[in-house]
């Protein structure tokens, strides 16, 4: 583990676990809980961190919420743990709460049509096998492909949809082994705030994630929280703390306990 915002106080906010009445765990999915896969279906947890995870689980102390790119149905499929959290799915635009509920940000008539025109657009262009669709979008996803076939999606998709993207209301963004269309303005940073809002002020917070898609998260966090880098690499960002996945990431989880 390593603090890489020289202004957090790692000791302080250990200290403040240690005494919070209530604390709020936020966790990236893909790359923070799960080892990237080629077969998307197959992402479990990593073995080390399950029994972590059901410990967190099991306290009434901590509200654990996982807030991922994937829809929730996906993320229910994958998790295979004896108690779900909190599901925010889609980056935010599911939410799925630990009683069952579920819920989805209405969207427009206008960007329902625009997405229907991105999916028949992928069909027409035969990338459907390497599209993960959503109601947000659709990720085309790269990983394990030969680099000539990678290039070649990732051509195919910036030039139909680089110009048109903005005036149609969404957002073209690349993540770790692919790009993604989805609706404008729908990033980690929206659940991240309205969670913290739903909170007291009294409460520790922190926010795992591995990807660059996570730093919308990790600057809304800031201030209130740790925001915390889960990757084996260093990198940019505006993460407090960096962690490698599964050891750091499991001894961070059972000293949150």
């Amino acid at each position: 583990m390593e603090v890489v915002n020289t202004q957090f106080d790692l000791q302080a906010f250990y200290q403040q676990l240690a005494s919070a009445e209530s604390l709020l765990l936020m966790l990236d999915y893909d790359g923070t809980l799960a080892p990237f896969t080629t077969e998307r279906d197959k992402a479990v947890p990593y073995p080390l961190i399950v029994g972590t995870l059901e410990g967190l689980l099991a306290s009434d102390r901590t509200r654990v919420v996982i807030i991922s790119g994937r829809t929730v149905d996906d993320l229910k499929k994958v998790l295979s743990l004896e108690n779900t959290p909190e599901l925010w799915g889609c980056h935010g635009l599911e939410r799925y709460s630990r009683e069952g509920q579920y819920s989805i940000i209405e969207l427009s008539d206008d960007v329902r049509e625009k997405l229907s025109v991105l999916y028949n657009w992928t069909a027409e262009n035969q990338l459907v096998n390497f599209c993960e669709f959503k109601p947000s979008g659709g990720a085309f996803h790269w990983r394990g492909l030969p680099k000539d076939e990678e290039e070649l999606i990732h051509q195919k998709v910036v030039d139909r949809w680089r110009n048109e993207a903005d005036a149609a209301h969404l957002d073209l963004i690349e993540f770790d082994g692919g790009i993604e269309i989805r609706v404008a303005g729908t990033n980690k940073s929206s659940p991240v705030a309205q969670l913290m809002s739903e909170s007291s002020d009294q409460i520790v917070a922190a926010y795992l994630g591995d990807d660059r898609t996570d730093e919308d998260a990790f600057e809304a966090i800031k201030g209130r929280g740790a925001a915390v880098l889960v990757n084996e690499n260093l990198r940019d960002t505006r993460a407090d703390i960096w962690i490698r996945p599964p050891d750091e990431l499991d001894d961070f989880l059972r000293r949150w306990i």
